[in-house]
């Protein structure tokens, strides 16, 4: 096991996963908070149908033009007035959140990281870090135990 998420929380307007890195042999090595600002659970995908084109406000299909940069190719484009269908959910999914942990882990075995417990820096949140921010929390509250 390389890494278990311990814990994942709220502060300042940040959603906060604690996780905890072992060495090889399995012993505590260092913990790690990796930190996400609130206003990321405000971003959803657009919808698309299955055919994979995006959806307008009211679910039909969006227009078709020729692209600027090449006119033998089409791209769908938004018309004034109107906006794209979103999925319900923020466009953050575990992965997003896994493959950081990972990463860093990699780097750290590669560096001969020294064993430590790291502090969480002061944050002065926005607004839409306020209102995004218990999104992710409740979206993310399940890798509590994970490991990988």
């Amino acid at each position: 096991m390389d890494f278990k998420i311990v814990d994942v929380f709220v502060t300042d307007g940040q959603l906060v996963v604690k996780a905890e890195h072992y060495q090889a042999g399995g012993a505590l090595w260092f913990v790690e908070h990796y930190i996400w600002q609130g206003r990321e659970g405000l971003k959803q995908k657009r919808a698309t149908n299955a055919r994979g084109q995006l959806l307008l406000d009211d679910g039909t299909v969006g227009p078709i033009r020729p692209r600027l940069d090449r006119p033998e190719l089409t791209e769908q484009f938004l018309p004034a007035g109107r906006d794209w269908l979103r999925q319900p959910a923020p466009h953050m999914v575990d992965g997003s959140i896994l493959a950081t942990i990972r990463s860093i882990h990699r780097q750290r075995v590669a560096s001969g990281w020294p064993t430590t417990i790291d502090r969480l820096p002061s944050f002065k949140p926005t607004l839409a870090d306020g209102l995004g921010v218990e999104t992710l929390r409740l979206k993310f509250q399940s890798l509590i135990g994970r490991q990988e």
